[in-house]
């Protein structure tokens, strides 16, 4: 069945800087780990998200 892991974080960019989240990435990419994060935002913070994939959904899922 392959189950593995997963660990979702929300809302990262209330406690870590820019330099700090790199720093996160670059370590959940190193040790191979699946990890999601999750961020509620009224506005799409690509550049705070450089590093990773990221999706923006608006507020009712028309924007995405």
């Amino acid at each position: 069945m392959h189950d593995q892991r997963l660990t979702v974080l929300t809302n990262v960019s209330h406690y870590l800087q820019v330099p700090q989240l790199e720093a996160l990435g670059k370590v959940v990419a190193e040790a191979d780990l699946p990890v999601i994060i999750i961020e509620f935002s009224e506005t799409r913070q690509v550049n705070y998200f450089k590093s990773c994939q990221y999706y923006y959904i608006d507020r009712d899922f028309v924007l995405w």
